[in-house]
């Protein structure tokens, strides 16, 4: 017999929300996200009210009440796209 618990992990396992069993952690909180990246958590909830900031997955329920979360690639490939070179920067 199938516990209530092995149910409970296959479906967050379906879902992508079960965290990965190898390595660092895959999926992040916007909490994790500001505490990785140094910005506050109203920097993300306001970006993904207007477009800014990573990718984001909203999850487990319809509309805006749905859980976010964040893939750990998709910060840093946020992070890479917001690097500046300083040369350029200085003659624009």
């Amino acid at each position: 017999m199938i516990s209530a618990d092995q149910i409970r992990a296959d479906g967050a396992r379906a879902l992508g929300t079960f965290p990965p069993k190898t390595g660092s952690k895959e999926l992040l909180t916007t909490k994790e996200v500001a505490t990785l990246t140094g910005f506050s958590t109203s920097y993300f909830e306001k970006g993904r009210i207007y477009a800014y900031g990573p990718k984001f997955l909203r999850g487990g329920g319809a509309g805006r009440n749905g859980k976010i979360l964040y893939r750990r690639a998709d910060v840093e490939a946020w992070l890479a796209s917001q690097e500046c070179d300083p040369e350029v920067a200085r003659h624009v």
